[in-house]
């Protein structure tokens, strides 16, 4: 087993993609909300729970074609490259 030092790993200029799953208040979107230049994509209109000091830039989405629509915009892009 090798073990990485987190000081050992530069993950500068990097993009993760992953899902959470879990169930409702396990702290999903409050997770996702740590990470750096975080735009929440709102389906269900429930950002109303996440407590305001964890909150971060939103968008509220009523259809996939709003959504398909929203990234083409640059207002959209700029959450691409953060």
């Amino acid at each position: 087993m090798t073990i990485v030092k987190n000081t050992q790993i530069n993950f500068n200029n990097e993009n993760f993609c992953t899902n959470i799953y879990g169930l409702p208040g396990a702290g999903k979107t409050t997770l996702a909300f740590s990470a750096p230049g975080t735009l929440l994509i709102g389906f269900d209109k429930g950002v109303k729970r996440i407590k305001p000091e964890h909150r971060t830039d939103i968008i509220s989405i009523n259809s996939y074609q709003e959504l398909l629509n929203d990234v083409k915009t640059l207002q959209f892009k700029q959450y691409q490259n953060s």
